[in-house]
């Protein structure tokens, strides 16, 4: 039975936490700040791979989208060193400066092996220092420096570094441009036992991803806005997205009687990823993980989460067999093995490819693997992703993304126009034959009085009424059937604006440099509730609703809505305001025309 990280491994790291305003605390400090990065790019993302660790300990998205006119860093108890990260320039999408919380690291799992005897000293010492382990776990801990080997086209590491200690295993990272898909990296993880006794062990790679924990969601001005975003962690496998948000995965920790069907699978998954709206980082396996391997996601409970996708057991022979590469062999005095040869005695080797970028539908596509089924539509996906292919290709006809949701906008308004029309015309006739309805309910209920009863009978109201709706062709769902008709298609335009990567960090006009959040001096909220008064004042009411019910609808709603929009991106403010517009100038057409 392979071991899992145990239970201290998480003690400890609450221990070396402090959560909330003071942050995230050092774990090594003796190996970060102290290393330099590797740097490797692919068409998207420029990578800083680190030595600490071998994660990523920087990755910072390409192009003028994401050029950021200000820092944004994840909290305000940044240690000095690592305030650099988040300076202004390419947006930053590691959210911790821990080196033991990297995305993209990678962990040995093994069966109890015995003392590990290894040797520790600085290149240029005369004496190395002898070190046991009891377990891989505590090795990898104290000895978390990863070796840096020069050539290629990309990187590779090598845990622990050759050059400091010899080990009776070593675990190689390769890291390479993928050719045909651009926007990926290629990645194998290589073990090397050269240990008398064979060995059996899995590999894990953990994708992890911060929230401060001393940060709400923003209380009930945030409850009013949509969904906040929360960053999250999820698996793709079988066609199914098991996705959990922050606060999720934090009630499962605490939670003992949890299915564990909610947060993992057994076998290979199609990818596994954390992420936030806008933005994915993603593990996509490929060969060796083996039919057993499985995949899980979880809260560390610091502001942590994780997605771990961990291989079936593999077994290394070792023995007089074993051998290194070539390439560091020689610094720890060990039989190189022979050039070419892709699976020498004593080693397992699992592949995959890393993928960090915007959640831009093409881009994933690109990808494959289902990878744009991450971009979250809400249960309105089959109709989100057709708008969401208009507004780009009203963007290419006018190079301006206001302009696109305006056209969007009319389009849509002008497809629903004779539903629209239609329910409009009903509520008229039935609030023209408001009076009506009010005659007959005083009728009924002065007979209800003569009889001793203080209200009508039901039956006799409702069957007058239908009657009354009858003689002169009116439905009464004929005001509410076509309004909620196209309310699936509101909010998947409304998903669709809310879910687009493509508005980030662009303008709108004048104050408004970002479309993705909200109007910093509120106009376009105080002009919505106006217009929306105006709106309310001017509609028709139906038969069943009274002066309280008008009064509410008129100064109400639109209060309510102008608090809404304050906190909501600028976006989809000038999507509901344009819709207003429009709305407006519909009814006040259907008046004339029946006038």
């Amino acid at each position: 039975m392979l071991r899992t990280p145990p239970k201290s491994l998480l003690a400890l790291a609450l221990l070396t936490l402090t959560v909330g305003a003071s942050s995230i605390a050092l774990a090594n400090p003796g190996c970060r700040p102290g290393t330099t990065a590797a740097v490797v790019e692919t068409a998207v993302a420029r990578w800083g791979i680190s030595p600490c660790g071998g994660g990523a300990e920087s990755i910072r998205l390409l192009g003028a989208q994401f050029d950021m006119p200000e820092a944004r860093p994840p909290s305000g108890a940044l240690p000095g060193w690592a305030s650099e990260k988040w300076s202004i320039g390419a947006l930053q999408l590691v959210g911790t400066w821990d080196a033991k919380w990297d995305p993209f690291r990678d962990r040995l799992l093994a069966d109890a092996v015995g003392p590990l005897e290894v040797s520790v000293g600085l290149p240029g010492e005369a004496s190395r220092t002898r070190r046991s382990f009891a377990d891989l776990d505590a090795m990898m801990e104290a000895l978390p420096r990863w070796g840096t080997i020069a050539g290629g086209d990309g990187i590779t590491l090598v845990w622990p570094d050759p050059e400091r200690v010899s080990s009776p295993i070593y675990v190689q990272k390769r890291i390479r441009h993928d050719a045909e898909r651009p926007s990926l990296l290629a990645v194998d993880l290589t073990v090397f036992w050269r240990g008398e006794k064979p060995l059996t062990i899995a590999l894990e790679t953990v994708v992890s991803t911060y929230r401060d924990p001393s940060t709400g969601d923003g209380g009930l001005l945030s409850s009013l806005s949509g969904p906040p975003d929360i960053p999250g962690a999820g698996l793709y496998a079988g066609g199914e997205w098991i996705h959990h948000d922050a606060n999720a995965l934090d009630e499962f920790l605490g939670d003992a009687e949890a299915d564990p069907a909610e947060t993992s699978v057994q076998g290979v998954p199609s990818w596994i990823e954390t992420d936030s709206r806008y933005f994915l980082l993603a593990l996509l396996p490929g060969e060796g993980w083996g039919e057993k391997a499985s995949a899980r996601v979880y809260a560390v409970g610091n502001g942590v989460l994780e997605a771990a996708m961990r291989s079936a057991p593999l077994s290394l022979a070792g023995g007089a067999a074993a051998c290194l590469p070539a390439s560091f062999a020689a610094k720890v005095q060990a039989k190189a093995c022979p050039e070419g040869d892709a699976a020498p005695a004593g080693s397992a080797r699992v592949a995959m490819h890393y993928f960090a970028g915007p959640k831009e539908i093409d881009l994933l596509r690109s990808v494959g693997s289902d990878l744009d089924q991450s971009i979250d539509f809400g249960w309105f996906g089959a109709i989100a992703r057709p708008l969401l292919f208009v507004l780009k290709v009203a963007h290419g006809f006018t190079g301006s993304w206001p302009i696109a949701i305006l056209i969007l906008t009319i389009l849509v308004k002008a497809l629903l126009w004779p539903i629209m029309g239609k329910s409009m015309k009903s509520m008229r006739k039935m609030s023209a034959l408001k009076p009506e309805l009010d005659k007959i309910k005083e009728e009924l209920t002065a007979e209800a009085k003569k009889r001793g009863e203080t209200t009508p009978d039901p039956a006799e109201l409702n069957r007058r009424t239908f009657a009354l709706y009858q003689q002169h062709g009116v439905n009464p769902l004929g005001g509410c059937l076509p309004m909620f008709l196209q309310m699936p298609v509101y909010i998947a335009l409304y998903r669709t604006i809310y879910s687009s990567v493509e508005l980030f960090n662009q303008p709108l006009f004048g104050w408004i440099g970002d479309l993705t959040r909200h109007d910093p001096f509120y106009v376009l909220p105080i002009v919505l509730a106006v217009l929306m008064f105006a709106q309310q004042r001017f509609a028709p009411m139906t038969t069943t609703t009274d002066d309280a019910q008008r009064k509410m609808m008129m100064y109400f709603m639109p209060a309510i809505f102008g608090l809404m929009m304050m906190s909501l991106p600028s976006g989809l403010t000038l999507y509901i305001l344009t819709n207003t517009v429009l709305s407006m100038i519909q009814t006040f057409w259907l008046q004339r025309k029946e006038a």
